[in-house]
This record gives structure tokens, C-alpha cells and sequence, in this order.
């Protein structure tokens, strides 16, 4: 293997780690949207702030899984790295070898393409938990929506029966008047 096709390799693997940076820094910008919802659903109803609670939860959940995920991803690039200065070195001390050099870096580049497997499927896994805690969100959302026009609809009923028993009120009393002036003319 050149050391050109070295450098893309390496260039390649910078790439994806800043791509999956960047999708860390997105779910700590979401969590941190999600804690200014929350306090702002806060003053509207306890339940959805219940309800938000969980879900930010398992929003950092997520993500401290997705940072392990990282830490894991780094360990085993380092490991890789140390791999690959390793067969450098090897190279250029040992140009008889050249048989045992190539199949150090078969094995060097398949265990790359694991690592790089592995990246995948986190950032996979990453965003189906968005994906789930959207869907999380948008029923959340629709309950509260169901509470509050639940809410509306008791109060309007409270004030008709308030009305109600205004009249009625009005009614006794108007009765008892006429009783006590029947009475008082007796």
C-alpha cells in the first residue's frame, strides 16, 4: 500500500469522525431545544412536563450511549493508527517480507472496515433514537393538545352550571319573597 492511498485512507477516516461530531453537536443542540420546551410546557401542565422528563431521559440516554460509541470508535482508531505505523515501519526495514507486510495490512484494513461497520450502524442507531423520540414528541404534543380542549370543554361546562344555579338561586328567592309577603299579609 502507497502512502498515498495511506493518506486518503487516514484523510477518510478524519472525515468520518467530524461527520459523526457533527451529529453529536446536533443531538446536544436538540436536547438542549428540548429543555427550553420543557420549561416552557412546564407552566401549562404537570403531566407533559412528566412526560418531557421521560423522553429527555432517554434523549441523554442516547446520547451518553452514542458518546461510548465515540469513546470506543476512538480507542479502536488509535489502535488501528498504532497498527499502521506498525507495518510502516515494517515496510521499510523489511523490503524481503513483502508477502508478510501485505498480509498485516489485509488484516489492518479489515479490521478498519469493522470499525467503520461499527460507526455505521451507531450512527444508525442514532437515528432511529431521533426518529423514536420525534414520534415521542409528536404524541406527547397530541395529549397535551387533548388535555387542554378536555380542560376548555369542563370549564364551559362549570360555567353553564354556574349559570344554572344563578337562576335558580334567583328563583328561591324569588319564591321565599313571595311566601314571606303572603305570610306578612295573613
Amino acid at each position: 500500500m502507497t502512502n498515498e492511498e495511506m493518506e486518503k485512507k487516514m484523510q477518510f477516516i478524519v472525515e468520518q469522525q467530524a461527520l459523526f461530531f457533527t451529529d453529536i453537536q446536533e443531538l446536544k443542540e436538540t436536547v438542549q431545544a428540548l429543555r427550553e420546551t420543557a420549561q416552557a410546557m412546564s407552566e401549562v401542565d404537570g403531566q407533559a412536563m412528566k412526560r418531557i422528563d421521560r423522553l429527555e431521559r432517554v434523549l441523554k440516554l442516547a446520547i451518553r450511549t452514542g458518546q461510548r460509541e465515540r469513546k470506543a470508535w476512538r480507542t479502536e482508531m488509535k489502535r488501528s493508527d498504532e497498527k499502521m505505523d506498525m507495518v510502516l515501519d515494517s515496510q521499510l526495514r523489511r523490503d524481503e517480507s513483502l508477502a508478510a507486510f501485505q498480509a498485516q495490512v489485509g488484516e489492518s484494513q479489515a479490521q478498519l472496515n469493522q470499525t467503520i461497520a461499527r460507526v455505521n450502524e451507531s450512527h444508525a442507531q442514532l437515528n432511529e433514537s431521533q426518529a423514536q423520540l420525534n414520534q415521542t414528541m409528536a404524541q406527547s404534543h397530541a395529549q397535551l393538545n387533548q388535555s387542554h380542549a378536555q380542560l376548555n370543554q369542563a370549564m364551559a361546562q362549570l360555567a353553564v352550571s354556574q349559570a344554572e344555579m344563578v337562576r335558580t338561586v334567583l328563583k328561591v328567592n324569588e319564591r321565599i319573597d313571595n311566601i314571606e309577603e303572603r305570610n306578612g299579609q295573613h
